[in-house]
């Protein structure tokens, strides 16, 4: 309860930030920490995960430093990294074109090395409305998604027999969706920040919220074209309350299964993304769930499509064949509609494995549900 009363409380103290308009003017970082010496390398880049790309490399002077340039995509993250030989200090600042950021900075030997988690602790950022929308939504972000597990944990601990209780099932259910709204609700009014949030973290619980159209419509024209804009426009059509984007796929036996027709045919269809080489263990638990409920729901109008990421026909056709249902693949591997439709293909040594509900008329329960949670929309919708 304390949780739950300090998040709202942390969410109901956020002030609205009013974004000036964009030309094509480049942005500057002026940048002043304790400790700096002469001479010590400052680099300025962008980019997720290993693929980085450089923007400018400056020195340090008088513990001061200056970076300019023009983004493309904007607004983009940038990396402020300070490389002291054998660390590095790195300060993520969000920015767009036309904004003219100043970063004060505590003294170095005391930061950190590495990405500064919380910045907040070590440096204050001014000037550039787009990053105080980024720190507010980031905080808000670590706030729902903390009290989205302990929710989650709560199932959990009713477990597949314990959701039988369908009353205490949806209270938790509800506390869920309740501060699902409230999070949507902020990043709704911060919609910028929000495109960076969502893409980058990829939690279901946010990557999949019928909300996240909503923030998308509430994107500028110019927004919407930015890296981050693009890449949120992909996740759109796979929200809960959308229509599941639907493929004709050849089963194990060379049919070709249509999945509108699947699903039209029952109450709730769940597809399983999975590949024979997914995590042995996380497979083989999915994949004896599916084989429970299937034997349980598949009479009152419950079916299965289990889509495989394989490229061998063989080994599709091995791992597939004790499982319910129908079981298509196109053999293409992340080229194929797991990976370029979907975006469940994941690491290409250990794919994902993904089960996603879909209703009568086509449209998205849930996605990434599993155990409590899932036998709770099972049972509520067919008892």
């Amino acid at each position: 309860m304390l949780r739950i009363v300090g998040f709202v409380i942390v969410l109901c103290s956020i002030c609205c930030c009013t974004v000036s308009g964009q030309n094509n003017e480049g942005f500057t970082i002026d940048g002043h920490f304790k400790g700096l010496q002469d001479g010590e390398k400052i680099t300025l880049s962008y980019g997720e995960g290993f693929v980085m790309a450089k923007i400018q490399e400056t020195t340090s002077k008088n513990e001061n430093f200056h970076l300019s340039g023009t983004l493309p995509d904007a607004p983009r993250l940038l990396w402020v990294s300070i490389d002291r030989g054998e660390s590095k200090k790195v300060v993520p600042v969000f920015l767009d074109n036309n904004e003219h950021m100043r970063i004060e900075g505590g003294d170095m030997d005391k930061m950190p090395n590495g990405k500064l988690e919380d910045i907040s602790s070590f440096v204050v950022v001014e000037g550039s409305p787009t990053n105080h929308e980024y720190e507010v939504v980031r905080a808000s972000h670590a706030t729902y998604w903390g009290i989205a597990n302990a929710l989650k944990k709560d199932m959990d601990k009713l477990g597949i027999t314990g959701c039988e209780n369908l009353t205490a099932a949806e209270v938790t259910m509800q506390n869920r969706k309740r501060f699902e709204d409230i999070f949507f609700t902020i990043l709704s009014d911060h919609p910028r920040a929000a495109m960076y949030v969502i893409d980058v973290f990829n939690r279901p619980f946010v990557d999949h919220a019928a909300m996240l159209a909503t923030v998308y419509r509430n994107l500028s024209d110019k927004d919407k074209q930015s890296h981050f804009g693009v890449r949120m426009k992909e996740k759109v059509p796979l929200c809960v309350a959308q229509a599941f984007p639907a493929f004709t796929l050849p089963s194990v036996d060379g049919k070709m299964v249509n999945a509108k027709d699947v699903f039209s045919k029952n109450k709730l269809t769940l597809v399983q993304f999975f590949a024979s080489n997914s995590d042995a263990t996380t497979l083989f638990d999915a994949q004896k769930e599916l084989q429970n409920i299937y034997k349980t729901y598949h009479d009152k109008g419950f079916d299965v499509i289990g889509i495989c990421s394989d490229v061998s026909d063989k080994k599709w056709k091995l791992s597939a064949s004790d499982l319910p249902g129908y079981q298509v693949s196109d053999l293409k591997g992340a080229d194929g509609v797991v990976g370029k439709t979907y975006h469940e293909y994941g690491n290409p040594a250990s794919p994902k494995v993904t089960n996603v509900l879909v209703d009568q008329n086509g449209n998205i329960v849930a996605w990434a549900v599993s155990g409590a949670e899932l036998y709770w929309y099972l049972r509520k919708t067919f008892q």
